[in-house]
């Protein structure tokens, strides 16, 4: 009997003990796992209405156990979609979703919004990896907060996140919309003062895949990057590059460099990049910068500078020339050239700060034509 009830295979049948014996035969029956117990002789409604309970009660136990294990199934399928540390969708179910979300209909608007928090490493250098995992548990909660319920909101991975609104912000909302988001994303962690950087790409306008909007959305978040951190950019076509890891290392470098970097376009004379070193000389960040002329910038001027070499003078190696900087009293050594840029022509130029080595041998020019005024006196 008590082989019989533990063996899985029968525990759905329910199973009736029958004795002449009395109390104590049916004390030792219940404690086996029996479903009920008959006394002999039998009275047949009696057995009749025994089996019909013991039925129902084992029907009902089978139906417990099977929404109990209905669900434990949706619970682990649930787990095998969430980032464990944050309760987020993972990676592989925001592209299952956004896969899905392009089946019915490849031309459905949404916003691909890729994001992660600004130098995170030196929070997880001073702080320690708990408070790490703090703050990306912080930057998780934040984004629930941001957008609906029906929006995709995933864990890429480390410090980086993404979102898919399954909507088209309005394009006279969308500035406002992402201000108000990447300003959520602020928050103070001990001395830290933590920010996010995001990109953004549309859909179906730039891609109608995940794979085609993720790319885009991470091109346009590296120009933020790039661009000075805590801040959005929007994709707009020309933002394609092929190494995020080469360019992070890139901007770093030049960002170190004590000499001036900047790209501007070929033909309209705006900037497309620049440097650290050159938002020092100009006194402005890299986003008050990108997009405007270099000539308001460096000359405060609606035209052209004066040492600006025509676009057909240009050519693929360097041409160097001094220039003096009236409006900030500096002299410079600059190095031009022609190159592509995302696809069109643009013009790299290097600055180099000569104002010391100028002043210098201006005085020594002045030192000797004061020595030949004196020869000439004493002559």
């Amino acid at each position: 009997m008590s082989k019989f009830v533990v063996n899985e295979l029968y525990q759905d049948i329910p199973v009736i003990v029958t004795n002449q014996d009395g109390e104590n035969t049916e004390a030792a029956a219940f404690s086996m796992g029996a479903s009920d117990f008959l006394e002999k002789p039998y009275q047949e409604q009696v057995v009749l209405h025994r089996v019909q309970n013991a039925l129902e009660k084992s029907a009902i136990r089978t139906l417990e156990r099977e929404k109990r294990m209905i669900s434990k199934m949706k619970k682990l399928a649930l787990e095998a979609k969430l980032d464990q540390l944050t309760g987020l969708y993972n990676r592989s179910e925001m592209e299952n979703q956004v896969r899905e979300f392009f089946t019915e209909n490849s031309q459905r608007q949404g916003m691909f919004i890729m994001l992660d928090i600004d130098d995170f490493k030196i929070v997880n250098d001073t702080m320690g990896h708990a408070k790490g995992d703090e703050a990306i548990r912080k930057v998780a909660s934040l984004l629930i907060s941001c957008f609906r319920e029906e929006d995709i909101i995933c864990r890429m991975g480390g410090d980086e996140f993404a979102v898919f609104v399954k909507v088209k912000f309005a394009d006279a909302d969308i500035d406002s919309r992402m201000e108000m988001i990447c300003r959520k994303l602020r928050f103070q962690m001990g001395d830290l003062h933590i920010t996010c950087s995001l990109g953004v790409s549309e859909a179906p306008k730039y891609g109608n895949s995940y794979q085609e909007l993720y790319e885009r959305a991470d091109s346009a978040l590296l120009m933020a990057k790039r661009s000075g951190k805590n801040q959005y950019q929007l994709y707009g076509g020309g933002q394609d590059v092929q190494s995020p890891v080469l360019f992070r290392n890139m901007d770093w470098i030049l960002d170190e460099s004590s000499n001036g970097v900047y790209i501007i376009d070929a033909v309209d004379h705006t900037l497309l990049y620049l440097n650290e070193a050159v938002c020092r000389i100009l006194g402005k960040t890299k986003k008050e910068c990108l997009g405007r002329p270099c000539y308001e910038l460096f000359s405060n001027t609606n035209k052209l500078c004066d040492f600006c070499i025509p676009l057909e003078k240009l050519s693929d190696e360097y041409q160097e020339k001094e220039i003096i900087d009236t409006l900030r009293n500096q002299v410079y050594i600059i190095k031009t050239k022609r190159i592509k840029w995302g696809g069109r022509l643009a013009r790299i130029q290097y600055l180099q700060d000569n104002t010391r080595q100028a002043r210098m041998i201006e005085g020594l020019k002045k030192k000797e034509q004061e020595l030949r005024e004196a020869l000439a006196e004493k002559g």
